[in-house]
């Protein structure tokens, strides 16, 4: 007897959308004092890993980093 499975919502994984109109910078931990990782992209989500405790997301810049940036220039959004 075959079985469909669904995949419940709780399942969706979590992106990032940067929405400022410029480039965002990616920071080694989160604040702004902390080592710039790189740029995350206007208009483009990455993957969500944690919220830090200021409302910081860590997020996946690329397949070999991750790095933080700040909750009020992004929108936290499920796919």
């Amino acid at each position: 007897m075959d079985e469909e499975t669904e995949t419940p919502a709780a399942q969706m994984e979590k992106y990032v959308r940067i929405q400022e109109k410029g480039d965002v910078n990616v920071r080694q931990k989160p604040n702004t004092e902390s080592k710039r990782l790189g740029r995350a992209k206007a208009g483009e989500d990455y993957k969500w890993l944690s919220t830090a405790f200021n409302g910081w997301y860590e997020i996946q810049l690329d397949e070999d980093t991750t790095g933080y940036v700040p909750h009020k220039v992004t929108t936290l959004i499920e796919k």
